[in-house]
Parts: C-alpha cells; sequence; structure tokens
C-alpha cells in the first residue's frame, strides 16, 4: 500500500508549492485514477514521489518512509512508465532486460533472463522479444513499457498518461493490461489519464485535482458528475459536455443539482 500524508512540493527549495497539503492512500492490486486538467500537478506528484523534487509531508510504502530508503531499494520498490516513451534501438528483449537493473550489477544472471522471459510471455510479446524496438507500433512499444516495469516486481507502478498517444484499440487494450496486471501481481498502479469515461471503466480510486490541491478521493461507486464539472471548471449546462452526464446517467448515477 502506498499512504501519503501532508505532501508539498516544488521545483526548488525555496519555490512556491506546485502540489500543496495532498494525503491520500492505495491500496495493493487497485488502480488509482489521477484525474485533473492540464498543469494540476499530475506530473509533479509523480515527481515527488519518486524523490525527484524537493517535497514536504510523508510518502510511505508498505509502512518504509520512502525518503528513508537508498536509492537502489527505492528504484527496485517504484516503477515510473512516463509519457514519452524512448528506447533508443534496443531490441525489446534488452529494453525490458533494463528493467532489472536496479537488481543486478554489471551483469545479469540467469534469474533475470528468466524474469525477462517470463514477462514477454505473460504480455504476449515473445515473438516481438528481438524485434527493434524502433520498428514497434505504439501500442507495442507501450506494453514493452509495461513489461519493463513490471519484470522489476516492484510495489507501486507509476504511469504518465499511457494511452496518450494511442489509437482507440490500443487506449483499451493497455489499459486493460494495466489492471489485469495490477490485480496479478499484488502491485499498487496510479496512472493519471485524460479521459475520464476510460479511468471510471479501469479505476478501482479516484483522485482528483485542481491548482495543486486534492478536492477529492473517492471510490468508483462514490464518483460524481459534479466532481467531474469541478476539477475541470465546466459548466453543467454547457451542452458540449452533456455526453459526460450520460455516462453517469447510464451507470445511474445522478448529477448533484444546485439550482
Amino acid at each position: 500500500m502506498i499512504e501519503i500524508k501532508n505532501l508539498s512540493a516544488s521545483y526548488s527549495k525555496k519555490g512556491k508549492p506546485t502540489i500543496e497539503d495532498i494525503s491520500f492512500s492505495l491500496p495493493s492490486s487497485n488502480v488509482g485514477a489521477l484525474l485533473g486538467a492540464n498543469g494540476a500537478g499530475k506530473t509533479t506528484l509523480f515527481k515527488a514521489m519518486l524523490g525527484l523534487i524537493p517535497s514536504k509531508g510523508s510518502i510511505q510504502l508498505d509502512g518504509k518512509e520512502l525518503s528513508s530508503l537508498p536509492s537502489r531499494e527505492r528504484a527496485r520498490d517504484i516503477a515510473y512508465i512516463p509519457q514519452q516513451i524512448s528506447f533508443g534501438s534496443l531490441t525489446v528483449y534488452d529494453a525490458v532486460l533494463l528493467g532489472r537493473l536496479p537488481h543486478f550489477g554489471i551483469q545479469e544472471s540467469k534469474e533475470d533472463q528468466e524474469e525477462v522471459l517470463s514477462v514477454l510471455k505473460l504480455l504476449s510479446l515473445e515473438d516481438l522479444a528481438m524485434r527493434n524496438t524502433e520498428e514497434l507500433s505504439g501500442g507495442e512499444r507501450q506494453k514493452v513499457a509495461i513489461a519493463r516495469a513490471l519484470v522489476l516486481h516492484p510495489k507501486l507502478i507509476l504511469c504518465d498518461e499511457p494511452i496518450a498517444n494511442l489509437d482507440l484499440k490500443n487506449q483499451i487494450l493497455v489499459l486493460d493490461e494495466i489492471a489485469t496486471l495490477a490485480k496479478k501481481s499484488n502491485v499498487s498502479v496510479l496512472l493519471s489519464i485524460h479521459d475520464v469515461r476510460f479511468a471510471l471503466n479501469v479505476g478501482d480510486r479516484f483522485l482528483f485535482l485542481k491548482k495543486g490541491h486534492l478536492l477529492a478521493d473517492k471510490t468508483k461507486e462514490e464518483v460524481t458528475i459534479e466532481d467531474i464539472l469541478t476539477t475541470y471548471d465546466i459548466d453543467k449546462d454547457d451542452s458540449r459536455f452533456h455526453f459526460l452526464v450520460d455516462h453517469f446517467l447510464a451507470k445511474g448515477q445522478h448529477q448533484n443539482e444546485k439550482d
């Protein structure tokens, strides 16, 4: 489980906090969907959790304070899938093997090799093992990124817009892969995502960020249309966004009327 208490972070020690006083928890085997407009602080939250920027507050993973862990142990516990993925000219096998780097020193062991082959099989990538990653489709590269994260055997996977550059079919396939792996591997997954409807299909918990503050932390059953409208500053009477209202009504949820 990842548990965050009163977390604030900025890009310099003396700078104004980009995210402020954020608290939430995410159990193992759960997918947390991080929702918010551009500039809400989603990427900043990830960077703070990864220890890449100055932060204050508590970040605990399975009861251990992350700031107290050696960098190598921290790298073993948290895997990060960025929005922009580049593997260079590596083969799929070598790109995934890099995920095992925190586990070995100069040279990989037989166990590392077996772990890579096992994950490639799990994600149906074994036939692409010797292919250059530059020759792959966007969906295939995204699956390679997931494989590289999974082979680490982390306790937490952070995904920053994992479907941003994929077509509709691959968006659905990749999100389904992420949700399935969270359950099978007993790992917590926190992903930022722009498409609210996709988020509602894949997420177990929902974190609504706005201007660096956490507006709400809810389960799928607790989320209302008002959470969405408030987070994105959408007028409920704007006909261009009625598809969102329709989505909630189709699931038996009703808009909270304020007039």
